[in-house]
């Protein structure tokens, strides 16, 4: 038997090695809720009094309508709202992108479909949220998260289709209230003497909707999203922003942003733009939300609310007739190629209805114009012989402002997509080849393709101005994938392998050339996300000027700058 001493001497010594051999673990992991690290209530107290009392205990939104807090009358409310996305994108504890909010365990939800005597669990819903007012409140609740080592989510609308918006465990700072919008005649770049026109100043809460809204009323509008819930200043224009149409006209979201506020992981307030700390500036133009910093403000060009004529070419047909394929989608893009070639921007839609049949459509946008008569004789004269098979409706609109719905339904959504280049677009047979590919996609009922315009301005604008793909420079469309998510058991986990292992091969088959991806409208689960984002060498610089601004990566975004160095939910470094 060895001495006593001897064998606490051995025992303290094993200690040792094995804390030191689990410490840079350790250190290499954020803290989870129930580790030691975790803030105390006291802290989490002190926190809330430092934020004005604008600390959220949060709770799934459903979890009002469970044992063991069941209220009725909110969950009334709740049950009568949650299908409005602008009533969602004002709860901290709720998505857009609702499929998110579950984690990934089989119990992991919290749903409104469920008994109220089931139990709620937290999900993907962070445990707290820093409902921010001022731009002081965000650098407190950066700093206060940098301390405690804590896994931060940025929020504004829910709208992220990768899921970056929620995390399990995490603390979120939620920046919908921060909706200041001020319009310049003649906006001047601060730090130099260089005034660029007319632009808008939005706090990072700004959604589209109002801002269309507001810009209406003093006549001008911006290159924005269609959807009113997404937000105008947040990963929509940080992760390259493109528009349905106006990006062939105006360029991209990123191209006419001007300056941005930005909080850093430091806590600090940064102006950036072309003179102050270029950079950052650059990297926030594509480089995707949440991965550099909060942006508080964005100050980006504005241009006329014009009036125009929006025309709609439909068909709908059985998706196993060649000829549907070859004459009438074909057809539907020979007319946007067309027009496309005279200045005219329009977009692409394919959908399967519960019918069974194929509904398509290509709605063209007429500047400037308000005779409807004129609109459809220009699409008569495209159509030619084949304008019988097609329904052809006009509609003249006072503003372009005004063609946006002014609220959005939740949506259980995952996105893919791929870049078509003007070679094959603009080639004599490229819009029958785009057809016969497209009929090999496969959609299932409720799903559907849609392109956005690229080409114009967006080939025009100088790329190496943002992080995107160089091959975006010569681009003429953004074809998007949108694939519906059930809310059966493991639908979510099913929908995603779907995704990336039939759908996504088949999309980027519509033009081999490219492979290039958008990452707004990206697979959550693409494997190659930083070359068909970004491309080898523009996402060395951004990982190089991540390095600089954020050093130990407290914004860490699913398939974002740097996540390769992280685990699915951003927790652990790999």
């Amino acid at each position: 038997m060895l001495p006593r001493a001897l064998t606490l001497s051995a025992l303290l010594a094993l200690l040792l090695a094995i804390y030191l051999a689990l410490a840079p673990a350790r250190l290499s992991c954020r803290c989870r809720s129930w580790e030691q690290c975790w803030p105390s209530l006291e802290a989490w107290s002190h926190l809330n009094a430092s934020l004005n009392s604008h600390l959220v205990d949060l709770r799934p939104i459903a979890s009002v309508c469970h044992e063991p807090i069941l209220d009725q009358p909110a969950c009334d409310i709740v049950r009568r709202m949650s299908n409005s996305g602008r009533w969602r994108t004002g709860q901290p504890g709720a998505l857009i992108n609702s499929f998110w909010e579950s984690g990934f365990g089989s119990n992991e939800t919290c749903s409104l479909s469920s008994g109220q005597e089931n139990l709620c669990h937290q999900g993907r819903i962070p445990l707290y949220a820093a409902v921010v007012e001022s731009t002081q409140e965000v650098q407190t609740a950066v700093k206060f998260a940098r301390e405690h080592n804590l896994r931060l989510v940025i929020r504004n609308t829910g709208h992220d289709g990768a899921g970056s918006s929620s995390g399990p465990d995490s603390f979120q700072i939620f920046t919908h209230r921060l909706s200041d919008i001020l319009y310049h005649e003649n906006f001047r770049i601060t730090g130099s003497n260089t005034s660029v026109g007319p632009a808008v100043s939005i706090g990072a809460g700004v959604l589209f909707g109002d801002l269309y809204v507001h810009g209406g009323q003093k006549g001008f509008i911006v290159t924005g999203g269609d959807s009113a819930t997404v937000g105008a200043a947040g990963g929509f224009t940080q992760g390259g922003g493109v528009p349905g149409f106006l990006g062939h006209t105006w360029g991209l979201a990123a191209d006419n942003v001007l300056e941005f506020e930005i909080v850093t992981a430091t806590g600090n307030l940064v102006i950036a733009n072309a003179g102050q700390h270029p950079d950052l500036f650059w990297a926030l133009r594509g480089g995707g939300g949440g991965t550099f910093g909060v942006a508080v403000r964005v100050t980006m060009r504005t241009y006329p609310d014009h009036p125009a004529v929006k025309s709609t070419i439909s068909i709908t047909g059985d998706g196993q007739s060649p000829s549907f394929w070859s004459e009438g989608i074909a057809g539907l893009l020979t007319v946007l190629q067309s027009l496309n070639r005279q200045g005219t921007a329009g977009v692409f839609r394919l959908w399967q209805t519960p019918a069974g049949l194929l509904g398509a459509s290509t709605e063209v946008y007429f500047l400037n114009q308000t005779e409807v008569k004129d609109a459809s004789s220009v699409i008569k004269s495209t159509l030619g012989n084949a304008s019988d098979i097609y329904i052809i409706s006009s509609n003249a609109l006072d503003t372009l402002s005004s063609d946006v719905e002014a609220d959005a339904p939740t949506i259980n959504e995952l996105f893919g997509s791929t870049l078509v280049s003007n070679g094959l677009f603009q080639s004599e047979s490229g819009p029958k080849l785009i057809a016969e590919r497209m009929s090999q996609i496969g959609l299932n009922d409720g799903e559907w393709i849609l392109t956005s315009n690229l080409g114009g301005q967006v080939n025009d604008n100088k790329r190496a101005n943002t992080p995107l793909h160089p091959a975006w420079q010569s681009s003429a469309q953004l074809v998007s994938l949108v694939v519906n998510v059930d809310t059966a058991p493991g639908a979510r986990d099913r929908a995603m392998r779907r995704l990336t292992n039939e759908l996504m091969p088949r999309l980027y088959a519509l033009d081999p050339s490219q492979r290039v991806s958008y990452r707004n409208m990206g697979d959550p689960n693409e494997p190659h996300f930083k070359e068909v984002y970004w491309g080898a060498t523009n996402y060395d610089r951004l990982v190089q000027i991540k390095r600089d601004w954020d050093p130990k990566d407290l914004f860490i975004s699913r398939v974002g700058i740097g996540s390769e160095r992280w685990d699915f939910e951003g927790f652990c470094k790999v």
